[in-house]
């Protein structure tokens, strides 16, 4: 049995449709890379990558999936001030997965990233305009899991290892409010969230006003093959 089990989120929250979810977004992924490569070719930047995508995961959600769910594209969300009600911020989430089968309702964030082993690369990955969204940036508000997507141009293994260093680091680990898992760990391995589909899960703080009931958010963190990545 896995460390969630134990957590009083799981037992409020549709841990196994948002499971089901992302073992057929995994699944999808590669049958497309083996398929259709040429629709995620490495060039393309990555709001095309993620449309492309996207327009397999919405036809084949039902047939194929079994989902009940939505899958939505760089859906928009404003931010407004809670006292003035002027806009703050404005987002586009790059793939979500929505459904209202249980409550409370899921709504599932993939944020997306062409991943490199170049430090530059990682840095983009863990930053503001990454990882750093669903910290501060009032992704998955109120949720108590997303998810990121590496999308691997290069050597997958040497990504991995880089990243589980970086978020090694005090540094790091103090920029993103982490919390240690399972073991003391900020990098739990294998993921508990998404095993066999995500690598490994980090846990982080948020803002009382954008946090799940007992303030954090666990990210699983997942990595898919560009065509001609090793």
């Amino acid at each position: 049995m896995d460390s969630t089990s134990t957590d009083p989120w799981q037992a409020m929250f549709p841990l196994d449709e948002a499971r089901q979810a992302t073992a057929f977004l995994v699944d999808t992924w590669h049958r497309i890379i083996e398929e259709y490569p040429d629709h995620l070719e490495p060039k393309l930047l990555e709001p095309k990558l993620t449309e492309n995508f996207w327009w397999y995961l919405d036809r084949a959600s039902e047939p194929e999936g079994r989902l009940t769910g939505q899958w939505n594209y760089e859906r928009h969300r404003m931010v407004l001030d809670p006292a003035t009600k002027k806009l703050v911020k404005r987002m586009r989430m790059d793939i979500t997965y929505f459904s209202n089968a249980k409550l409370p309702q899921l709504d599932l964030i993939y944020e997306f990233k062409k991943l490199t082993s170049a430090s530059s690369s990682r840095g983009k990955y863990r930053g503001p305009e990454g990882l750093g969204r669903f910290v501060n940036g009032q992704y998955a508000t109120n949720q108590p899991i997303a998810a990121m997507v590496g999308m691997v141009i290069n050597d997958r293994d040497s990504c991995i290892s880089g990243l589980t260093t970086d978020l090694g680091k005090p540094a790091t680990q103090k920029t993103l409010s982490m919390i240690a898992g399972t073991g003391g760990k900020h990098v739990c391995t294998p993921s508990e969230l998404f095993g066999g589909k995500a690598e490994f899960d980090t846990q982080h703080m948020r803002p009382a006003e954008q946090a799940w009931k007992g303030g954090n958010i666990r990210v699983a963190h997942i990595f898919l093959p560009l065509p001609g990545c090793s």
